[in-house]
């Protein structure tokens, strides 16, 4: 199946933040996670229903809705930051 990408506008506004650095490693994760979406670690409480995919010390918070093959990006940050 064919994932479409896309991403809150939070998300967008995380990604204007990161360094040159960690942007690239995200886009590499992130091509992978287009492969295999649901590897992604199923989150509970405030995050239920969404994926958080790592990518070194930077997590991915993700949801996906195979109906529409979407796989929407919430959020893009720091791992102590994340989650809150």
């Amino acid at each position: 199946m064919t994932w479409k990408l896309t991403f809150t506008s939070s998300a967008r506004r995380e990604i204007t933040k990161l360094s040159p650095d960690v942007l690239k490693q995200i886009q590499g994760d992130l091509a992978k996670l287009i492969e295999h979406p649901q590897e992604g670690k199923h989150l509970s409480g405030r995050y239920r229903g969404l994926r958080s995919w790592r990518s070194g010390d930077y997590r991915i918070l993700y949801g996906i809705r195979p109906a529409k093959g979407d796989l929407i990006v919430y959020r893009l940050a720091h791992r102590r930051e994340a989650y809150r």
